[in-house]
């Protein structure tokens, strides 16, 4: 009992499992007083055993195979092996008193056991008990202890391995797991790491020549390139409008391609919200129509000039003055800056659908929206509210949400007067 509370306490002296494995190898070599402990664990394959935790004079330091001996035995009967004379096994005689030496190389009597290895040597080694490590019925490797004594284990050492085993099978286990975890995680950043920077690519590529769509289709509308009939202005109307729509999307891929990479830098400078805000308000206008919906300001008159990036601030307003634009039917929106204390007080107001508490903490995160299905009455990418959620914390902001389901909606945004930090900001 009190080996079992040695080794048990020296188990739990740690958090990390590594950590536990070689702390329990210590004290089982410390309370057995034996020339060397070691833990092996089955690979993928289930026919190899690698060497997970060693200590001592005798420790084996190659890959181990299963196929033969003590190790093949401990592993398809699950149940402990004790040879006390290792001499049996290699055909030499049992002897009581010093064994024999010929001068050749001595391997310990292993040659059958199936744990043999280069660490053996030139040493004797003439005990051995092997404990399997199982995880429920499934034996996951084996605990070896070694010793240069004949007939050094005992029924009691049996005894303490078997109430080890257990605790130590699932240390090794989540062990294993933790790293498998922490490999798959890697190639989760690098696969990440890749698509943000293949999405960046390709951004610029298609900005190249939808630029020239764009402004081609401009030129022609305005006349420059010559008459147009009207059926010409309608089709050329339409191409620009949709090129013009397909770039603001592209825009925001590359937008958020940059935020996540870290790349994503403001440029301060002192802004005045309000020009910003009605130069933005002329854009909402012209959404808004087709609509039987009116659109409403109100400014602080003692609002004062902001240190910002005014292109990102006006992206933020954009984004959600066009969102509040696409889910109103009729009613109004009411965009509102005041002062308060050392931040503005930025809301855009609707009285759209209006969306349940239970979906809020989606509108903030990419490529989801409430309405995913197919049939959804309003399209998007579900890229402009995080992008916004981005900007505003880069600015040292912050932004919520008021809204309920049939009640319209309401977006809160706070951005300080003045920035802790100077000149930039970087993701």
């Amino acid at each position: 009992l009190r080996k079992l509370f040695r080794v048990s306490q020296a188990a739990a002296s740690s958090i990390e499992a590594e950590a536990r494995i070689r702390n329990t190898v210590n004290a089982v070599q410390d309370s057995l007083n034996q020339a060397s402990v070691a833990i092996y664990i089955l690979d993928e394959s289930e026919r190899q055993l690698v060497q997970v935790a060693a200590r001592g004079s005798q420790v084996f330091a190659l890959t181990l195979s299963p196929d033969q001996g003590l190790a093949r035995q401990a592993l398809t009967w699950g149940q402990p092996i004790i040879v006390n004379d290792l001499r049996t096994l290699s055909g030499v005689a049992p002897q009581d008193d010093a064994p024999p030496y010929d001068g050749a190389p001595y391997d310990g009597g292993l040659q059958g056991s199936g744990l043999q290895g280069s660490g053996l040597q030139g040493s004797h080694t003439f005990s051995q008990l092997v404990v399997p490590l199982a995880l429920g019925r499934r034996v996951i490797g084996i605990i070896s202890v070694q010793s240069q004594q004949l007939n050094a284990f005992s029924e009691d050492d049996v005894r303490l391995l078997q109430t080890l085993s257990g605790n130590l099978a699932a240390t090794v286990e989540s062990a294993r797991l933790f790293q498998e975890i922490q490999a798959a995680n890697e190639r989760l950043r690098e696969v990440d790491r890749l698509k943000t920077q293949f999405l960046a690519n390709m951004s610029h590529e298609l900005r190249t020549p939808l630029n020239s769509i764009i402004g081609f289709s401009r030129l022609m509308l305005k006349g420059i390139d010559g008459p147009i009939t009207a059926e010409q202005e309608e089709d050329l109307t339409s191409i620009h409008q949709s090129g013009q729509h397909l770039l603001r999307l592209i825009n925001d891929i590359l937008d958020m391609s940059k935020i996540e990479a870290g790349k994503m830098v403001l440029l301060f400078e002192q802004v005045d919200l309000v020009e910003v805000a009605r130069n933005v308000l002329a854009t909402i206008t012209a959404l808004l129509s087709d609509k039987p919906v009116a659109l409403l300001t109100e400014f602080d008159p003692e609002l004062p000039l902001i240190e910002a990036d005014p292109i990102r601030i006006r992206q933020i307003l954009l984004n959600l003055l066009s969102n509040a634009a696409k889910f109103t039917d009729a009613g109004t929106i009411r965009l509102q800056i005041q002062r308060e204390d050392g931040f503005v007080h930025l809301q855009v107001a609707d009285t759209g659908k209006g969306i349940e508490e239970k979906h809020f903490d989606k509108l903030f995160r990419e490529f989801e929206q409430v309405d995913a299905s197919p049939t959804r009455e309003v399209g998007g990418t579900g890229l402009g509210l995080p992008i916004t959620k981005n900007l505003v914390t880069l600015h040292g902001g912050e932004i919520w949400l008021e809204s309920e389901w049939g009640r319209g909606s309401t977006f809160h945004v706070r951005l300080p007067i003045q920035q802790k930090e100077q000149p930039a900001i970087s993701a």
